[in-house]
C-alpha cells in the first residue's frame, strides 16, 4: 500500500495491492474516508508479485504521482505520471 497524488485532486490518493494480484486506487482519501475506488489491475495479475511499492515526484514535473514498484524477482520499476491507469514503465534496476 502507498498514497500520492494521482489525480491531482486536494488530498491525496491510496493505492492498494491486494494479495490475489488486485491493484485498487482509493481517489482523494481524506478524514472524511478512502473515496472512490478505481481498479487498476485485475485479480491473477502481475502485481501478485510486488513486493513493495511507494510514490512520490521522482521525474521533472514535480508532482508525487511517480510509483515505485520492486518486484520479488528483483526487479526496480517506476511507473511516471501514474493517474487513474499506471503511468509510463521504466525499469530502474534488471531482474536478478
Amino acid at each position: 500500500m502507498t498514497a500520492g497524488d494521482f489525480t491531482g485532486g486536494g488530498n491525496w490518493d491510496t493505492l492498494v495491492r491486494w494479495s490475489d494480484g488486485r491493484v485498487s486506487q482509493f481517489q482523494e482519501t481524506g478524514p472524511g474516508g478512502v473515496g472512490k475506488e478505481v481498479r487498476m489491475a485485475p485479480a491473477g495479475s502481475i502485481w501478485s508479485h510486488d513486493s513493495v511499492m511507494t510514490a512520490g515526484s521522482y521525474d521533472s514535473n514535480g508532482w508525487p504521482d511517480d510509483l515505485v514498484v520492486r518486484w520479488s524477482d528483483g526487479e526496480t520499476t517506476m511507473y511516471t505520471h501514474t493517474g487513474a491507469t499506471f503511468g509510463a514503465e521504466r525499469m530502474l534496476v534488471a531482474p536478478k
